[in-house]
Order: structure tokens, then sequence, then C-alpha cells
């Protein structure tokens, strides 16, 4: 570790000019990165798979996408047979290649009293996270001037209404970014509590570029961004809150500069080396799962702590040399690592530590509790619907209509040719 430090201290500059175009480059690389991500969470070689990716292949559409549901008709007339097939020559038009299944064909899809029937829809889909994207706004534009009363629905249109695009990860890294700064604002008392997020920006920024590159070797599933944000504040700004605390430690007990932050990375700087090597090696255990998805888990579970260990153990320390004693303002906190207050609570702790871990323990289970309810899978479509919007009264007119609401998600069954 020493050897490494005084490379570090010897070639501060360059070390801090490397860091900044690495965090440039993953800048510019980080929204090539996301665009590139995979929205697949296929298992390759199982029998559903492969009968959805050769429906795709085949037909080029379907497969794992769910079809756009256009319901016709008023409870005051019977459907015609010529409603379904203009309708169906708009959604041609609207929606090139699509695949369309209408009541005119399929008696299944029109109500027993004849005033409501469906067309399912099966439009080309685009990569990314919201595959008809340009077919859904098309269809609903058909549906709007349709000679008869016509809305849509689906899976899609019920995403849509719901809103479910949430936040991105710059302003959700920003957001926990920001969080981070206060409790280290309160930790410091000074500006040093910028060393972390920096240590931690230059950290995600690079991870991106790598991830960028990896996307041209594998599929990369887009969960990856988000465990890379989340893991690399975490892991970066705890790593380097260790080696700083300690290095202001040394300063205070009157260290020189090249000597404090050689003493802080050959103790804290040898810690972090060895338990960013054990995060690494834990969460690369995924690759080895024959879950596509997983795997790209397991790269970058593999990548994000190594890239902060690198970045703590290099960017750091030419930082605390570099401007370190500046970022040292306003010096309201001592730097003995003595602490009154967490004196005071260790101790209450091991003077009534039965209970501690009572309490503890009784925290830990109410804050559990809501896993016991925690349902895991695809939404529903009535839990997409509960929010109402006209997607949601499209899909309650099928059901009422006794056609199902298993429209929304129909099964295709594909036969090869013999």
């Amino acid at each position: 570790m020493r050897v490494l430090t005084d490379f570090v201290l010897r070639h501060r500059r360059l070390v801090l000019v490397a860091w900044l175009l690495l965090a440039v480059v993953g800048g510019y690389a980080a929204p090539k990165a996301t665009a590139a991500l995979s929205y697949d969470f296929g298992l390759p070689g199982k029998p559903g798979y492969e009968a959805n990716r050769q429906i795709v292949e085949r037909f080029g559409s379907g497969g794992d996408n769910a079809p756009v549901l256009l319901v016709v008709g008023d409870s005051h007339q019977r459907l015609q047979r010529n409603a379904a097939r203009s309708l169906t020559d708009a959604v041609d038009r609207a929606a090139p290649g699509a695949r369309v299944a209408s009541f005119a064909d399929q008696p299944s899809l029109l109500s027993k009293d004849g005033r409501t029937g469906v067309l399912l829809v099966y439009p080309k889909p685009v990569p990314g996270p919201d595959p008809y994207v340009a077919a859904l706004p098309a269809l609903e534009k058909v549906a709007r001037q349709a000679a008869v009363p016509t809305r849509v629905t689906g899976q899609d249109a019920l995403a849509s209404e719901e809103g479910s695009g949430g936040a991105g990860v710059l302003a959700e890294t920003l957001f926990g970014g920001l969080g981070a700064l206060v409790v280290l604002l309160l930790v410091f008392g000074s500006a040093l509590a910028l060393m972390p997020l920096i240590i931690a920006g230059a950290s995600i920024l690079t991870t991106f570029l790598i991830v960028w590159a990896l996307t041209g070797l594998t599929d990369v599933s887009f969960i990856v961004q988000y465990l890379l944000a989340l893991i690399g504040l975490g892991v970066a700004i705890d790593y380097a809150l260790l080696i700083v605390t300690r290095w202001r430690e040394e300063q205070g007990r009157g260290a020189d500069p090249d000597e404090a932050v050689r003493l802080s990375m050959a103790t804290a700087g040898r810690s972090v080396l060895f338990s960013g090597v054990t995060v690494a090696v834990s969460l690369a255990a995924l690759i080895a799962l024959p879950v596509p998805f997983l795997r790209s888990v397991g790269f970058t579970g593999l990548l994000i702590p190594l890239v902060s260990v690198i970045a703590a153990l290099t960017l750091l320390p030419a930082l605390l040399r570099t401007a370190g004693g500046r970022l040292e303002w306003p010096r309201r906190r001592s730097t003995s690592p003595d602490s009154r207050l967490w004196r005071g609570v260790g101790t209450r702790v091991v003077r009534h530590r039965r209970l501690a871990a009572i309490g503890a323990t009784l925290v830990l289970l109410a804050l559990a509790a809501p896993v016991l309810g925690l349902r895991l899978g695809e939404p529903t479509a009535a839990s997409l619907a509960s929010r109402g919007g006209p997607a949601a009264e499209a899909l309650a007119r099928v059901d009422d209509a006794g056609l199902g609401v298993g429209l929304v998600h129909p099964v295709e069954e594909w036969q090869p040719a013999r």
C-alpha cells in the first residue's frame, strides 16, 4: 500500500487529470450505456421463451409483447362486420405491419348481445422500455376518428395511464447524493464533505463507461443502471469516508501532509481494499447463474466495488494532498476520534444489552412486516386499472360484456411447419 501511495503522491497531478478524463468520458458514455441496455427477462432454452422468440421472428410481433385492444361499440346498437373491417384498414395504415384479430373473423371477440367487439392489435415492437411508444398514440388516434365508439386498452395503455415511467436514474442518483451530502456535512462540519461525493461520482461515471463497452459484447439488463447508482453511492462514499476520517485524525496528531496521507492509506486504505474485493467477489457469484439478466447484474456488482476501491486508493489520496487542507473549512469538528455521543450510546447498550437486543429485534420485525403482504410478479390488468381512466373504463366494458379481461394477455401457440 505504501508503494502505491508514494506513486500517487509523486504523480498526483497526472492522477487527477486521468480521473477527470475518465469522468468526462463516462458522462458522455452514461446515456449511451443506458440506451443500449436490454429489457429482456427471458430464459433461453426454455419452451416458452423459444416459442415467443419464434413468434416474433416469424410474424414480427407478439411473443412477450401483449396486444393493444380496441374495444368497439356501445349499449345502443349491434355491431356490423363492416365496422371491424374499416377499423382494421385504419389500423393497417396507422401501424404498418401490425397483426390484427377482429370480431369480424373471431366470434369469441364479439359479445353475445353483439354490442361489444374487440380488435386484438399486435404492432411491431421497438427496443426499449416502451415497445409500443410509437404505435400506441397512432392507435388512439384511430379510435378517436372511428365511425363507431372505440376505446383503447391493454397492458401498455393501462401502464401509460398509471404513469409508470418514474424518475430517471440520473435524478435518483442526484437525489441520493444530496441526501448523502447533508449527512456528510453533519459528520465533517466542513467542505471535506465533498470528498466522498467526488469519489462516488468518478466511480459511477467510470463504471458506466465500462458498462457501455460491455453492452457491445453481451446483453446487459436495464436493472444494472439502478444497482450501479445505488451500490456506487453507498460503497464509494463509505470507503472515502473511512479514509478521510483517518486522514483528519492523523492531521490532528500533527503529521505533515504527505505522512498523514501515507498513514491513512496504510490503515484505512488497507481495510478499503479488502472490503471492496470481498463485496466484488460476493456479487460476482451471480455471473455463474444460468439467467442472462442476473449474470449482467453480477458483472455490474463486480465492477462498481472494484472501481470504487481504485478511486479511493488513487484519486482520494491525490485530492487529500492537493486540496484537503483548503477544504478543511470551517473547522467546526475536532479531529479526535473520540465522540461523547457515541461513547454514551455504546456504554448504555453494553449496560442494558438484553433490552437493546430485544428492542432492536422488535424494530427490525416492524420494518420487515410489509414483506408479509408483498406479491412479486408482473402487474395484473386489475391492478393497473385501479386508478381509473379511459383504458380502465374500456377494460371494464370488456369484462361486463362477458369477453373476459384475459384478452389483455392472450396465449399464443406456435406450431412449426412440418
